[in-house]
């Protein structure tokens, strides 16, 4: 089964014609980075080779907790993969990776988020159809048994995905691989870990999939991503989360340098940190940083990625922003790698 990058290659752009570029007002995934909090911004100096993965792999989802990077599926260019790896990182390098639990199923293009100790995996498809379950797994000395907690209303694949307190949101995606989504899903994490069911909160003004999504001092970000067909955008939109979980109204906000999917966005303290990405034409080896924020937007440019790189895993951990696998050319290279560059002072 061909990945569905390659699907969308074939099917999309049949769809839309010849690739375009949107020039409007854009891990997987990248939640769960466990010191971001903590985190005082630094501009990195440069992107330094980090080690090398389990195996080759692209729309992985990663997430980090305890001075941890875990790894979950992806494809790896013959098969969706259900293989689940963890390393510990010290001064931007990975540690020796060890298997955990593997995954129910193959997965790629799915999305993973850490909620009080518990992982959850979100969504994605199996190399043939999408998936609208949701797994979840206990963080301690050791990753726990998956089991199966509140599903999706309806299956998504390349969704966003941020946790904020209690709440999980779901962002957009594509349902029935050729169909972008505006639609906000959001699940409630009770005291047991399980998630109780999901129901749709305010919807995005327009319809995306392969975005960047993250929450900064109660604010929910969008970041780029791509239209229906290939038109890809550098539109950002920010929605307050209240109280009760709920969203407000969705405002233009952080249009990102230049219109491309499946990029890497990492909280660095109030920084948001944005690499590579894909504009349907040529895959990027850009990077830049901007204050999160809700009024104007300036992204200072950094130093650029060893290599071009999308569909790649992205997540902060241990005062490093950690870059892991991707294509560097859709359908022909695939990393092998990690780049880190120290983003924390």
């Amino acid at each position: 089964m061909r990945t569905l990058w390659t699907l969308l290659a074939i099917g999309l752009l049949a769809l839309a014609g010849c690739p375009t570029t949107g020039d409007d007002d854009a891990s997987d995934d990248d939640v769960g980075d466990d010191d971001a909090a903590d985190c005082v911004y630094q501009a990195p100096t440069e992107w330094v080779a980090a080690g090398a993965l389990p195996s080759a792999r692209e729309s992985l989802a990663a997430v980090s907790s305890g001075g941890n990077v875990i790894l979950l599926g992806g494809w790896t260019g013959s098969a969706t993969s259900d293989q689940v790896s963890v390393a510990a990182v010290s001064d931007g390098q990975l540690g020796t990776w060890t298997d955990g639990p593997a995954l129910p199923v193959g997965l790629e293009h799915h999305a993973a988020v850490v909620v009080d100790g518990v992982l959850y995996v979100i969504g994605g498809d199996d190399g043939a159809a999408g998936r609208t379950e949701v797994y979840r797994a206990e963080l301690g000395g050791s990753l726990g048994a998956w089991s199966e907690t509140a599903p999706l209303p309806q299956p998504r694949v390349f969704h966003a995905a941020v946790a904020h307190g209690d709440w999980i949101y779901v962002v957009g995606g594509l349902q029935g691989f050729t169909t972008a989504q505006p639609t906000v899903y959001r699940g409630e994490v009770g005291g047991d870990g399980e998630i109780g069911s999901w129901e749709e909160a305010r919807a995005l003004p327009d319809a995306r999939y392969a975005a960047a999504a993250l929450v900064q001092d109660d604010v929910l970000y969008v970041l780029g991503g791509a239209w229906n067909g290939s038109t890809a955008t550098q539109s950002g939109w920010s929605a307050a989360i209240e109280p009760d979980g709920s969203l407000g109204e969705w405002y233009a906000a952080m249009a990102i340098p230049a219109a491309t999917l499946s990029h890497g966005a990492v909280l660095a303290g109030d920084r948001v940190v944005l690499t590579g990405g894909f504009d349907w034409t040529t895959a990027s080896a850009d990077a830049h940083a901007a204050l999160a924020s809700t009024g104007p937007t300036t992204w200072a440019p950094l130093p650029s990625l060893p290599d071009a790189r999308f569909a790649h895993g992205a997540v902060l951990v241990d005062g490093h922003a950690l870059l892991l696998g991707g294509w560097e050319t859709l359908g022909n290279a695939m990393h092998d790698a990690a780049v880190s560059a120290r983003v924390c002072e």
